[in-house]
């Protein structure tokens, strides 16, 4: 007589526990080590291998041999991978393309490698116990799989649901294979990847290594005269960040309470710029038009540009470099010049949590320092997409139904470029207090010597004003509106707000305020100066606040 639900105990059902268990020690060692989101698309590669062993029951011993070690050849890779990105993420809290994992493997040679191997013996071994514990129990339940008894002459029991999961799941595997994105994460592709962006990285170094005696060369050959007085200048570049969703600049919402306190005291004597534009619209040619500049003789650079940062260098200036970005460019083509560079952020990609306070106490050990003339560079995250990780979760706030929203559905907007809105402006408020914290910052060092602080964005972002959408644009307003704040301890940066400004104009202002003088650069191009002479830049979109300070 046969006990009741007997089916639960046929080889084709335990064929579907075994394969189940597979997948849901796949998923939960890849839950503790990366994004949801993420987890689900490396999982998704092991689709295949899983539903492969539903074979099992229906083949004999040699069959079943060939499908258990093509199963485990599909799983392998990702506990093994799950594993080093697990260590990776709470060990150096990084992942591995981040720039500092890039930098060891491209940096380091075999005896450096079994230094370090030594040196972190302790946690090396408890990733790789914990994943050699994961691999024992995947190869434990296919073992046992393996042994099950062949299906007899019996008709094969059908569960709807059964079929209804594994069609859902073959769905699933289908898509990932088929996006080019969700192929990236696919182990053999992904350190393959990883591996070319050392190759790069080492190419990119070697090509640095030649540019920067070049840049020193050049910035020292048109270097005139420099003010020797001691001085510290404190340059805050942001990051995707919307001058028209400050309250500062006039927006419905109180997004920036603190630095609308700083500007209406007259004694703070801020600048806030009123109009002022990026002349790019993301973040690596933001900061070559921001930060280099031509001159005559410069045809002899490869970029036909001489680096801002080299220009302080060579005029004798400590350089420290504090960022809370991951990019190569940058680091590369800026913070590679500086005395001290501090990359705080170690994760790359979007999907990076780290928070903008992180620089502050970089930033005080700086401005600590006591070098007589010194350049800080801070370059924040900002509101780098995706919105809602870039800010804690104290500062959520409930907007409510008010104007911004009213104006936004008068504007036929989507509910998801409304609901970033509201993350969006969320972000601000945390930049808000970030940014005044770095001004209070700079105006204590004042106490002791002259400081000059300097806050603008290196682009900005749509936000449905002028389309459906939100994120970086090239081709509207909203991917180039940023704010421009000025402060000195010694002048009135009041003067320049009613001036419009442009962001390839930053190096004129920043060498003015360090007192620099180099051969061939405009001087009409600094916003401080009298005899500023303001030149619409040539930009893709339409802007009547463009058009208005141009027709002056």
């Amino acid at each position: 007589m046969r006990q009741p639900l007997y089916f639960l105990w046929t080889p084709e059902a335990r064929a579907l526990r075994a394969v189940a268990a597979l997948f849901a020690l796949t998923v939960a060692y890849l839950a503790v080590t990366v994004p949801p989101f993420r987890a689900v698309q490396i999982w998704s590669f092991t689709i295949p291998f899983g539903l492969l062993l539903l074979l099992v029951p229906f083949l004999r011993k040699a069959g079943r041999a060939v499908v258990g070690v093509l199963a485990m050849f599909g799983f392998l890779p990702v506990w093994v991978e799950t594993g080093l990105r697990g260590y990776l993420k709470y060990v150096h809290a990084a992942d591995p393309k981040s720039e500092i994992v890039l930098e060891a493997v491209a940096n380091t040679t075999p005896s450096e490698s079994l230094e370090f191997l030594t040196h972190e013996i302790g946690d090396v071994l408890l990733w790789v116990g914990a994943t050699a514990a994961v691999i024992l129990v995947g190869l434990w339940i296919v073992v046992r799989l393996l042994r099950v008894r062949p299906i007899d002459n019996r008709p094969v029991r059908q569960l709807r649901t059964t079929r209804t999961v594994i069609l859902i799941l073959i769905v699933i595997s289908a898509f990932g294979w088929y996006q080019r994105p969700w192929r990236g994460n696919l182990p053999p592709v992904y350190w393959s990847n990883v591996l070319d962006d050392v190759a790069e990285l080492q190419a990119t170094w070697a090509e640095a290594a030649k540019v920067r005696p070049l840049q020193f060369d050049f910035a020292k050959s048109v270097l005139t005269s420099v003010d020797d007085r001691p001085k510290t200048v404190v340059l805050v570049i942001g990051e995707s960040t919307n001058r028209d969703h400050w309250s500062l600049y006039g927006y419905a919402r109180k997004t920036t309470p603190q630095l609308d306190a700083i500007a209406q005291d007259p004694e703070n004597r801020l600048g806030v710029v009123r109009d002022a534009w990026s002349v790019d619209s993301s973040t690596v040619p933001a900061f070559r038009s921001m930060l280099t500049f031509p001159l005559p003789g410069a045809e002899t650079l490869p970029d036909g540009r001489l680096n801002l940062i080299a220009a302080f260098k060579a005029a004798g200036w400590r350089v420290t470099w504090i960022s809370n970005q991951e990019d190569s460019a940058v680091r590369n083509g800026f913070a590679g010049y500086a005395d001290r560079a501090e990359m705080l952020n170690r994760v790359s990609g979007r999907s990076s949590v780290s928070m903008d306070r992180k620089v502050l106490p970089p930033l005080a050990a700086a401005l600590g320092n006591d070098a007589p003339r010194h350049l800080i560079v801070v370059h924040l995250i900002g509101a780098h997409p995706h919105y809602r990780l870039r800010r804690p979760e104290v500062f959520e706030r409930d907007w409510g139904e008010d104007a911004v929203e009213k104006r936004l559905e008068d504007l036929d907007r989507s509910i998801r470029v409304i609901e970033a809105n509201d993350d969006y402006d969320e972000v601000m408020l945390y930049q808000d207090d970030v940014i005044s914290r770095t001004w209070r910052m700079a105006k204590e060092k004042a106490a002791h010597t002259a400081v000059e602080w300097i806050y603008l964005s290196d682009h900005s972002q749509e936000l449905g004003e002028g389309a459906n959408r939100t994120g970086h644009s090239a081709t509207t307003a909203g991917g180039y509106r940023i704010p421009l704040l000025l402060w000195s301890s010694a002048e009135d940066r009041r003067v320049a707000a009613s001036r419009p400004f442009r962001g390839d104009w930053l190096s004129p202002v920043l060498l003015d305020v360090a007192g620099i003088r180099l051969r061939g650069t405009d001087p009409t191009q600094d916003i401080l100066r009298s005899d500023y002479a303001w030149i619409r830049p040539n930009l893709p979109f339409e802007d009547p606040d463009l058009d208005r300070v141009s027709a002056k």
